[in-house]
């Protein structure tokens, strides 16, 4: 299951998995870092009451049903907005612009073909750089949302100062000139 749908979870809880039906979990077992490692469920397919429940992700753990992979994501490689001649290459570079997670999909991974492109729910769409028996890589190709489940990458974090000078300086300005046409349009 996804570490976001575990982590709320407790016994006698009432939680239905994704595409499947509905369950009451028994136990979580959870790591010293509190997060959660193992969670015991009893399948309740009769109820099909799924008002309110908390719905989980997943996939099958057994080791002939899925495929571990790995996902990267790039990030933006230059840090300011724009470049000026006095700059430094070094100093404007992003250091930490590419970022690798390990992934658990279903062993139909190994029927897409390399140079593909998929969509995985809740998670975006991705290029296959390559697949390699039961294992492969996925790019991340960014949709322009602003928030990603899982990604490390925050989208409109880098911080561009001028940008942002500019904005506040406008502030006051913009404000005294509301006022303006507010007592204007009084008279």
């Amino acid at each position: 299951m996804e570490p976001e749908d575990c982590k709320d979870l407790i016994p006698e809880m009432k939680l239905t998995l994704y595409s499947w039906g509905n369950t009451r979990i028994e136990s979580v077992n959870k790591d010293e870092q509190g997060n959660v490692t193992h969670v015991n469920l009893r399948l309740t397919l009769d109820d099909q009451d799924f008002k309110k429940t908390k719905i989980a992700h997943w996939i099958s753990a057994h080791p002939d049903h899925i495929c571990k992979i790995q996902m990267f994501e790039f990030d933006n490689i230059i840090n300011k907005e724009k470049i000026e001649d006095e700059d430094k290459i070094e100093d404007i570079y992003n250091k930490e612009s590419k970022f690798e997670t390990v992934l658990y999909v279903e062993k139909a991974f190994n029927q897409l073909k390399e140079t593909e492109s998929i969509q995985l729910e809740r998670r975006g769409y991705f290029y296959v750089d390559k697949i390699n028996g039961d294992s492969g890589i996925l790019h991340y190709v960014p949709d322009g949302k602003s928030k990603a489940v899982f990604t490390k990458i925050k989208p409109k974090v880098v911080d561009f100062d001028a940008k942002k000078a500019k904005k506040q300086e406008k502030k006051p300005e913009n404000k005294e000139k509301k006022e303006k046409k507010k007592d204007e349009k009084k008279f």
